[in-house]
């Protein structure tokens, strides 16, 4: 019976084959390397842009705050449920009692809020 192993393989299939392997494994690290920075990259957008619809939320926010009107902060905070990973949101007054929330799926239950 004929065994098939490297012993048995010419010189040239061997340089195909030793070819092949390391073709093979820089590929696979090659899309090892991509996935980890393409995820990197990922949470960094969605931590920016997280960190500018607060800006824009905090700067549209200062009238209905000034001026005591809660409906108008919903309203606001109304902007933010076109992006379906926001759940809910909420604005605090200074004494951190909430002035007005908007849910977007009411069966979540919101974390307690961390104040800075």
């Amino acid at each position: 019976m004929w065994k098939l192993s490297f012993k048995n393989i010419s010189f040239k299939n061997k340089i195909i084959a030793v070819i092949l392997l390391v073709s093979f494994l820089t590929q696979i690290v090659g899309a090892i390397i991509y996935i980890i920075f393409d995820k990197k990259e990922y949470e960094q957008n969605t931590i920016r842009e997280l960190f500018i619809m607060g800006d824009i939320i905090a700067n549209n926010s200062i009238a209905p705050l000034l001026f005591n009107d809660p409906n108008e902060a919903s309203k606001v905070l109304t902007s933010l449920s076109t992006n379906p990973f926001i759940k809910m949101t909420s604005i605090y007054t200074e004494n951190k009692k909430p002035f007005a929330t908007v849910e977007n799926q009411p069966s979540i239950k919101c974390p307690t809020p961390v104040f800075f």
